[in-house]
């Protein structure tokens, strides 16, 4: 199983499934500014959600056509999405 029982399936189509991943991220920051007059070894904690895309073999394909249309996909998404990003638009931030 790909997937973790707390994942929210949010949409799946003939390519994909994309995933809900809660609290994915999470960050503790220490709050190190004296001139709020608050303590500054106080630390705060944040946390993020993610989104997953799994992309699922199609039976119907030869494995090594499968394998480099699935790369060359995932490939040409992850450059297209950094393009926008360094656009300006609101795009999510790619993980690995």
């Amino acid at each position: 199983r790909y997937y973790d029982s707390n994942w929210e399936l949010l949409s799946q189509g003939a390519e994909a499934r994309v995933w809900l991943v809660p609290n994915f991220i999470t960050r503790a920051t220490t709050n190190n500014n004296t001139n709020t007059g608050t303590n500054p070894s106080k630390s705060l904690s944040f946390t993020s959600d993610a989104i997953c895309k799994e992309r699922f073999v199609k039976s119907y394909r030869h494995p090594a056509l499968n394998d480099k249309l699935t790369r060359a996909r995932t490939k040409a998404e992850a450059k297209s999405l950094s393009k926008c990003r360094r656009g300006g638009v609101s795009v999510p931030v790619i993980l690995g």
